[in-house]
């Protein structure tokens, strides 16, 4: 159904892979220590150094912002659905769990530091695990995979379904400059990228 998948995966993750690179190579040369928008900042010459990172900055706030409203409805929705599932409810609560994800989150976001509740990424890893395994096993029993002819490898009129949250999961370059600031070994980074 989204044409493309094939073709525009593989393109995509190489492009990314390779601006990641070569990001963090002129990283290194700079001896650049600092966030994603500075390290352009000073990557550019003059005045254009200041106006693009103060773009990619404000561009890293509203994807930020865009990212965070999404996983909060996402998460009020989940929570919608698990709770007429168990209490069979039949008018909607949407807004009391987005209210209620919205005042957990904002709790968790005032804490110093997150190495106290860190576990909660393992259960995290642990659910997603249960949740993968449940998709394998129900597609099995309930689809026939066919041979990879039988799937459109391209069609244009899904393409731009199938662009959006690719490039979202791959265009993951403002993550990377602090991810290498932060790695014991930085000179093993691409080893890692491509791992």
């Amino acid at each position: 159904e989204y044409g493309g998948s094939v073709i525009g995966l593989v393109l995509l993750a190489l492009m990314s892979d390779y601006t990641i690179k070569a990001m963090i190579r002129t990283k290194v040369h700079l001896k650049h220590t600092g966030s994603y928008p500075e390290l352009v900042r000073d990557s550019l010459p003059g005045r254009w150094g200041s106006v693009v990172g103060k773009l990619i900055y404000a561009a890293i706030v509203v994807t930020v912002l865009g990212v965070c409203t999404v996983y909060l409805v996402f998460c009020g929705k989940l929570i919608d659905n698990f709770l007429h599932s168990v209490f069979s409810l039949s008018e909607p609560l949407i807004v009391s769990p987005i209210i209620a994800m919205g005042a957990f989150l904002t709790v968790v976001s005032w804490l110093p530091s997150l190495r106290k509740i860190a576990f909660l990424s393992l259960i995290g890893d642990v659910a997603l695990a249960i949740a993968m395994l449940a998709t394998i096993i129900y597609g099995a029993h309930f689809y026939t995979i066919q041979p990879l002819s039988d799937y459109a490898q391209f069609n244009l009129s899904t393409y731009l379904d199938f662009y959006g949250p690719v490039v979202f999961l791959f265009g993951i370059h403002m993550l990377v400059v602090p991810l290498h600031n932060e790695m014991a070994k930085p000179a093993l980074f691409e080893k890692t990228l491509d791992g």
